[in-house]
């Protein structure tokens, strides 16, 4: 969480600075790179969440033996497709095609940052395995404070390069070279904590390349789905449409990913305890977080949504000005539409990666990325960047709905229990606030972060309000699990 406050902030302050800098085209091939990359990105094909999970098991178990088989095999697969990601990369380089409407000097800084970056990934691959050990044993607030102390200084150098004119190829190389400080700080912290962590050939062998394997092929077509359902889209843009209308649609599309990252950041945790929990076969408790869960985050959600909409479109004015408010605006509203409740199954789907259910909820995801990519194809001829918005808001309505319906029949939880004790409230709570939200709204200036900042306390206030008086339950359960957990620590 603290990591997210931080890229948010420097986001903030860094997003417009960057636009300038480096003008609309080449921010907008910026965009696009990091999409294809992205891409590349699933080469990882689902084996970190298995490292996650299998190395949180084995832990809880104390098995020191099969955690090295876990580590030894995930770093030897790594190796070979980070070797697979570099040749990928210089063929691309090389040989691929851009879009059209990427002109002759732009191509050679859009090819030189493809370059770059799919170096990062190729030597990142291996060194990811050390990040998973990292999450897999929760010292997530290690990771956190290595996240932040990254974040600024290589925001720092951005400014410095900038300040020097050298463009998007040093910002390449700076993103380049603190990636793997990063990875290396990861690496070293995995083995102080873990001092037997260890590799060796004789850990790798059959089974475990079934095992770790069997779980991570799932993984890895839920990762490509999620890349198919948000990150095609500046894609699609780039080639249809051009490299400038990219920048319009990743700043109402950044919006509502940070706000997907705030809800990740605060439930990805909950995968190695479902984990925990599952090898213990503490069922009935996996059951209960769910709900717990879901329940936190249909409330958190439903703020965040109406935030997004009452107050985006303002922001995004004040924020980057007028010209970005009336593109980009629409975008926004679009994409945030099916975010309250695509967001409150973040929890389900932490519940699914840790007790090893992720072929159901792979399956749904390959699906809605199917039609994501289907509509927004078929939407941007006829309706431009505001047509890309509704073929990724449709499926991601769709996708949440496939979601609830997974996990109800994994945990033995009924879909009626699950709607009563976890949505039921929450919605009806969080209704009321909007309408009285959307009213007051018409008496409080918006033309100043000081002013989008009260009307946001204001219908924060009306959350919570709402939630007190509604969901009485919920807050004494909260207060009780603060107990719980301030006892544990003394």
């Amino acid at each position: 969480m603290m990591a997210f406050g931080v890229m948010i902030v420097i986001t903030f302050f860094m997003t417009p600075i960057l636009v300038d800098g480096l003008g609309d085209d080449r921010y907008g091939i910026w965009v696009f790179v990091e999409s294809i990359i992205k891409y590349l990105a699933l080469f990882d094909l689902g084996i970190t969440a298995a490292v996650v999970k299998y190395v949180a098991k084995f832990n809880a178990k104390q098995d020191k033996d099969e955690i090295n088989r876990v580590y030894s095999s995930s770093i030897a697969i790594f190796s070979a497709l980070g070797l697979l990601v570099g040749l990928t990369t210089a063929v691309y380089v090389l040989w691929g095609s851009l879009p059209k409407s990427i002109d002759s000097e732009l191509a050679f800084d859009a090819r030189t940052m493809i370059a770059l970056l799919g170096l990062n990934l190729a030597v990142g691959l291996p060194l990811s395995v050390y990040s998973s050990v990292v999450s897999a044993i929760e010292l997530y607030w290690v990771k956190n404070i290595v996240r932040v102390v990254m974040l600024i200084f290589r925001s720092l150098v951005f400014l410095w390069i900038l300040s020097m004119g050298w463009g998007i190829v040093a910002i390449g190389i700076s993103i380049t070279v603190f990636s793997l400080l990063h990875h290396l700080t990861l690496m070293a912290i995995a083995h102080y904590t873990i001092p037997s962590l260890k590799f060796s050939f004789a850990s790798i062998n059959s089974s475990t390349f079934r095992e770790v394997g069997n779980y991570s092929i799932w993984s890895f077509i839920a990762a490509i789905s999620s890349r198919v359902s948000f990150q095609t889209d500046a894609i699609v843009i780039g080639f249809c449409i051009d490299p400038g209308s990219v920048t319009y649609f990743a700043i109402a599309a950044r919006m509502v990913e940070y706000s997907k990252s705030f809800v990740r950041s605060a439930t990805l945790v909950m995968t190695p305890r479902f984990s925990v929990l599952d090898s213990l076969q503490k069922h009935e408790e996996i059951r209960r977080l769910l709900i717990f869960g879901t329940r936190i985050s249909f409330w958190v959600t439903c703020f965040i949504s109406q935030g997004l909409i009452f107050l985006g479109p303002d922001f995004i004015g004040i924020w980057m000005g007028e010209r970005f408010k009336v593109i980009s605006s629409p975008v926004l509203i679009i994409l945030s539409l099916p975010l309250f409740l695509f967001l409150a199954h973040s929890v389900s789907a932490r519940v699914l990666f840790g007790i090893g259910k992720v072929r159901p909820l792979a399956c749904a995801a390959a699906l809605c990325a199917a039609l994501n990519l289907g509509l927004s194809l078929a939407l941007v001829q006829r309706w431009g960047i505001e047509g890309v918005a509704v073929g990724t808001a449709i499926p991601s309505f769709l996708q949440a709905l496939l979601v609830a319906y997974i996990v109800c029949k994994a945990t033995d939880v009924s879909k009626w229990e699950l709607f009563k004790k976890a949505y039921a409230t929450p919605c009806c709570g969080a209704a009321l606030a909007a309408v009285v939200w959307f009213y007051l709204l018409a008496y409080l200036p918006l033309d100043s972060y000081l002013g989008i900042f009260c009307a946001g306390m204001i219908g924060l206030s009306l959350n919570l309000a709402v939630a007190l008086l509604l969901d009485r339950e919920f807050f004494q359960q909260v207060k009780s699990k603060i107990n719980t957990v301030s006892l544990q620590n003394r």
